[in-house]
């Protein structure tokens, strides 16, 4: 699968989906080696290719925000991830002060297309309480943490530990 940031425009999202699928579903070249267990099974690889291809979108602009019934109408498009950062820099809000109003009518907004148009919609998560708010609100596609984010806590926790 692929994950595509900064899409803005249904069109956008066709050329993505376009270019994820093989002749005549779309415009990819032929090259698989580990996807076809290098050249073995290039019959049955081909054969099952263009169904087994996930398409996540990031949803980081006001411009996708404004033309996401079109993007989610695309077929081929399997989910939109929400990019809250860049999202809220796209508002001209600055990031490290989140919540905002907007980014919460958008996050409705979001969640609302998506089930009409039967794309899940994915968030990041930073605590196990706030995976359990966002799953309860209606998001299916998650994140919990980053690597980094992840590692990094784990280090401060151990650092404070070590200090007490």
């Amino acid at each position: 699968g692929v994950l595509v940031p900064m899409i803005k425009t249904a069109e956008q999202a066709q050329a993505i989906v376009a270019a994820t699928r093989y002749p005549p579903e779309g415009i990819r070249g032929f090259g698989p080696l580990r996807a076809s267990h290098y050249t073995m099974d290039y019959g049955d690889y081909l054969a099952r290719c263009n169904d087994n291809v996930l398409v996540v979108l990031m949803l980081e602009t006001r411009e996708a925000i404004d033309d996401l019934e079109a993007i989610t109408e695309v077929p081929g498009v399997d989910a939109m991830y929400m990019g809250l950062w860049d999202l809220s820099l796209s508002y001209g809000l600055n990031p490290m002060k989140m919540p905002f109003p907007e980014l919460d009518a958008a996050i409705e907004r979001a969640l609302e297309v998506g089930r009409k148009n039967n794309v899940a919609m994915g968030i990041g998560t930073g605590s196990p309480q706030e995976l359990r708010q966002r799953m309860d609100q209606g998001f299916r596609f998650m994140v919990y943490g980053t690597d980094y984010s992840l590692l990094s806590g784990a280090a401060r926790q151990g650092i404070a530990e070590f200090r007490r």
